[in-house]
């Protein structure tokens, strides 16, 4: 546990700052006076009412926040048609900012740096070190503040505007309990108090790597107590996707394949969660154990509940994951043609030649399969 709290600690305080720092409820400070690297200009004043902002502070040098770029990139390509603007800040030069960036194949947000300095200490000043991420909502409120690593279900109630304000303080309070006893290696506190995050924040990342490490000589104690969390909470995602990762480990398909259909009857409403859960299962589950039918059903509920919205990206990512799908079970001649859908979907855009390559894998393995049946 000692090596667990260490690591954990590592992620966080690289860099040590001053002063009262910003809380939830607080208005956000205003972006103005920053230079923009790439895309911007962003104006959280202009997006008022109809914005949801992720302001992160982060720095070239920094490996925990290059760790977080391609998260960042995911979240602004999943959300931006619900309104999510993703902005990364750095106090470094321009050229050295710019270089870095230019290199990055999957840094897709709006980045910029702060010269003046006032803008990053308006958000950093009393924080204890980068990567640090800001969620504002549409009210110019900050709403959260953390690792950028673990904010997903934050987001999403934002998102879908069924954040409670209250019972994230008191997370943000416990997170903050939860870092001094790690920092104090206090393995009975630190157990207590992420147990506590996690009654509140089922979908906390530190908590639940922090509790779930607890019980690694015990896999039934720690299946026991996701299981126990799922009834509580069974709209949360982490305990199912922790549920899956030990029993792959185990290789119970049995358990696996239950667990599996509990979920989607969970979230059988919800096209991202099935489509998440449909692409886990074809590339994380262990060969063998694979419910590969299961898989093809939540992919094809994906796309039928996707097909009724107008964002043509994820509907596109939703027939690649429903194409691949049916590869896995030997049906080819569907797999070319779900996938023929996904490429013409983002016709123009720079994803077309990704998904292209796939559709000419199949065709390629279509017509091998034919030469050798002669």
């Amino acid at each position: 546990m000692r090596k667990l709290l260490v690591a954990f600690a590592a992620t966080f305080a690289i860099t040590t700052l001053s002063a009262a720092p910003l809380k939830m409820g607080d208005d956000a400070p205003s972006l103005k006076g920053i230079v923009w690297v790439k895309n911007g200009p962003v104006s959280i004043e202009d997006g008022k009412n109809k914005k949801v902002y992720i302001v992160e502070f982060w720095a070239t040098w920094c490996p925990p926040c290059r760790v977080s770029i391609p998260h960042l990139s995911g979240l602004q390509k999943k959300y931006k048609s619900k309104g999510l603007v993703v902005v990364g800040i750095s106090n470094e030069p321009f050229g050295i900012v710019k270089k870095f960036v230019e290199a990055q194949k999957d840094m897709n947000y709006n980045v910029a740096i702060d010269e003046k300095g006032a803008v990053y200490s308006a958000y950093m000043s009393g924080e204890k070190g980068i990567p640090i991420a800001f969620i504002i909502g549409k009210n110019g409120k900050v709403l959260w503040k953390g690792h950028p690593l673990q904010f997903d279900s934050v987001l999403e109630k934002v998102l879908a505007g069924s954040f409670d304000g209250a019972a994230q303080k008191r997370v943000s309070e416990l997170s903050g309990e939860l870092r001094q006893a790690m920092q104090g290696q206090d393995m009975r506190k630190v157990s207590e108090v992420a147990m506590r995050i996690l009654e509140i924040d089922p979908e906390n990342e530190m908590a639940m790597q922090v509790v779930l490490y607890g019980f690694r000589e015990d896999i039934k104690k720690a299946l026991d107590f996701l299981s126990a969390l799922m009834d509580r909470h069974p709209d949360a995602y982490a305990p199912y996707i922790n549920t899956l990762k030990i029993l792959t480990a185990k290789k119970d398909g049995a358990a696996l394949r239950v667990l599996i259909v509990r979920y989607k009857e969970n979230f059988n409403d919800d096209p991202s969660k099935l489509n998440t859960m449909a692409w886990w299962i074809l590339d994380k589950a262990a060969f063998g154990i694979q419910p590969l039918d299961i898989a093809l059903g939540l992919a094809e509920s994906a796309v039928k509940l996707a097909s009724k919205g107008n964002d043509k990206m994820l509907l596109a990512a939703y027939y690649d994951t429903l194409a691949r799908s049916q590869y896995a079970l030997g049906r080819l001649d569907l797999a070319i043609e779900s996938q023929k859908r996904a490429v013409e979907l983002v016709s123009g855009t720079k994803e077309r030649p990704l998904l292209m390559k796939t559709l000419d894998f199949y065709k390629k393995t279509k017509a091998l399969g034919e030469k050798l049946a002669k």
